[in-house]
């Protein structure tokens, strides 16, 4: 089977498009961090790119034969305990963010998520990116 057939590679190509799209984003965000659109854009983006994040894992261990993984805190406690990513609670904390994030708008609650994606989970994302290349390139 071609490589870029595999259900994981494909979704971690769509993956890699919405983290290109994050990062675009979060470089408007620093040049004008109180335009409410570019704001409520990069957030939108850090969900994209979240849910495409804990699916790619799922879709990776699946193609490895692992069952049982239901939901993204699944996906990432598998991803830690595998190595695949190296701070579990971050990632954690994420999932609360995007939970606040698509069930919540108020406007302490976005700067408090904004700066979460800018400090810190687009590099959590970075490294999972980094990690799931040289795992397709292996593959």
């Amino acid at each position: 089977m071609e490589n870029e057939d595999i259900r994981w590679v494909q979704r971690f190509n769509n993956f890699n498009k919405a983290l290109n799209s994050l990062g675009v984003a979060i470089e408007e965000f620093r040049e004008d961090e109180n335009d409410e659109i570019v704001k409520v854009g990069m957030i939108k983006f850090f969900e994209m790119t979240y849910e495409l994040a804990w699916n790619t894992m799922k879709d990776y261990y699946e193609n490895q034969g692992e069952t049982g993984i239901q939901g993204s805190k699944d996906a990432i406690k598998l991803s830690f305990t595998r190595g695949l990513i190296t701070d579990a609670q971050k990632w954690f904390d994420m999932v609360d963010s995007r939970k606040l994030s698509v069930h919540t708008y108020d406007e302490d609650t976005a700067n408090e998520v904004a700066k979460d994606i800018v400090d810190t989970y687009y590099n959590l994302f970075i490294q999972l990116q980094t990690r799931l290349q040289l795992e397709k390139l292996s593959s």
